[in-house]
């Protein structure tokens, strides 16, 4: 009996902490979605002669033109 009680409190604590982070977690999710998608047009630009940091603003902004981020 004590073992389901002490499962069901850490559940509860589970529950509580992902509601009370979840101001941070989204945000960290979402950047690294982001990352993991807009990393090879980075790439493919940085092959071409352009530097990670002017192709990441050159993705982002045109990402923004389309009206698919909000910057």
């Amino acid at each position: 009996m004590a073992n389901w009680v002490g499962k069901a409190l850490v559940a509860i604590a589970v529950v509580f902490f992902l509601q009370t982070a979840k101001a941070i977690l989204i945000p960290v999710a979402l950047a690294g979605v982001l990352v993991f998608t807009l990393a090879r047009p980075v790439w493919r630009l940085h092959v071409l002669g352009i530097s990670n940091y002017i192709g990441a603003a050159v993705v982002m902004g045109g990402l923004d033109q389309r009206g698919i981020v909000d910057l």
